[in-house]
């Protein structure tokens, strides 16, 4: 047997209304740069300099000429390594970190943990 919960509809205010419409405004001029360079990709030397000329797709000279002038798979695993050397030092470190500051009774320690531990806390609307 299934159980049906009621969820109550809460009535949007227009001032929720209007943050909304500003966080899809400030979406799209952060989408337009990198929508744009996609585009830009598949544009021709002489296209390049039209903003409104719009590419042809199956011009791929751009990327032949990455793939001959680049060594993508070694820039590849380079950036993959760099990341993963960073991720083990930063998990590491702050594991070495959070002991220190969790078992710490009084000092600098102490009062570190209770500034992360007031930000956890929320003390507002921030979902906790």
């Amino acid at each position: 047997m299934s159980a049906t919960f009621k969820v109550a509809k809460r009535k949007r205010k227009k001032s929720d209304i209007v943050i909304e419409v500003i966080l899809y405004i400030l979406m799209v001029f952060m989408l337009f740069p990198i929508l744009n360079m996609f585009l830009s990709s598949f544009k021709t030397s002489e296209q390049m300099y039209d903003f409104f000329a719009w590419p042809d797709f199956g011009y791929l000279d751009n990327y032949i000429q990455l793939f001959k002038q680049v060594n993508v798979p070694r820039s590849f695993c380079l950036s993959v390594f760099i990341t993963a050397v960073s991720v083990a030092l930063n998990v590491l470190f702050a594991s070495m970190a959070g002991y220190v500051i969790g078992r710490a009774k009084k000092g600098f320690f102490q009062k570190i943990y209770y500034y992360f531990m007031l930000g956890r806390s929320g003390g507002g609307d921030n979902g906790y």
